[in-house]
């Protein structure tokens, strides 16, 4: 009876409490975070295009093993892609978007404050002092991988038994981590591969003059020289 009571004060206490009070959130914040997912990630899903149709020029052997996984599951440009436990069995897909990210990860760093003084490895960083962890750093660091980081190899991530695939799980953080990460990085990876397998399906990039790559760095990391051939397959 006493469980019964307390619930019930519990629920016409929940009623008198404004939207605010119960949610934590309004319907227009709500809608300002669903339209910043859209909006903050579409520029940023470009970038990464753009880095992956460079290195796709570069390693025509990628896009072969891309094309050949398509088809061995049945997708053509006729498909739907729609179903998600279709997508799922592309496997190599998601290694090449991932070895994008690594290689050319479109944000400098992740920032946090330091809450309480502490010392690494003999430095010393004070309470409040902005720590910044470098991605490309971290994803480029010789120490941390097994396959030679600086090369585009989509296969150090295919399969249990692929030589990167058990990495130390804070040295790849595109999206950043802990509860500050991107909250839209699953969307992101949708839209990536759904692109690239619609890229995959009609055309081949082709390295052509001036594919020179570097990058110029603003908000976001973005490749300086891309030029590419596309051939409609």
């Amino acid at each position: 009876a006493s469980l019964v009571s307390s619930l019930q004060k519990d629920e016409t206490l929940e009623r008198t409490k404004t939207e605010v009070e119960k949610t934590g959130i309004t319907k227009r914040g709500l809608l300002d975070e669903v339209l910043g997912l859209f909006f903050a990630g579409y520029d940023t899903t470009a970038t990464i295009l753009a880095w992956f149709m460079y290195y796709a020029s570069k390693n025509p052997d990628v896009q072969q093993k891309i094309k050949e996984e398509l088809k061995r599951h049945n997708i053509t440009k006729e498909t739907l892609l729609n179903d998600l436990h279709l997508l799922d069995q592309c496997k190599y897909i998601d290694c090449v978007i991932k070895e994008t990210l690594r290689i050319a990860p479109i944000g400098i760093g992740s920032l946090r404050t330091v809450t309480d003084n502490v010392t690494i490895d003999g430095v010393k960083i004070c309470k409040g002092e902005t720590v910044v962890s470098a991605f490309a750093l971290m994803q480029r660091d010789p120490r941390y991988w097994k396959l030679d980081p600086k090369l585009f190899i989509p296969e150090r991530f295919f399969g249990n038994d692929a030589p990167d695939a058990n990495h130390h799980p804070l040295v790849f953080a595109p999206f950043g981590g802990g509860h500050r990460a991107c909250a839209g990085q699953e969307l992101a990876r949708l839209e990536l591969k759904l692109i690239i397998i619609r890229f995959m399906l009609f055309v081949t990039f082709v390295d052509a003059p001036g594919n020179n790559g570097g990058y110029r760095q603003k908000a976001i990391v973005a490749p300086k020289d891309v030029a590419v051939y596309i051939k409609f397959d």
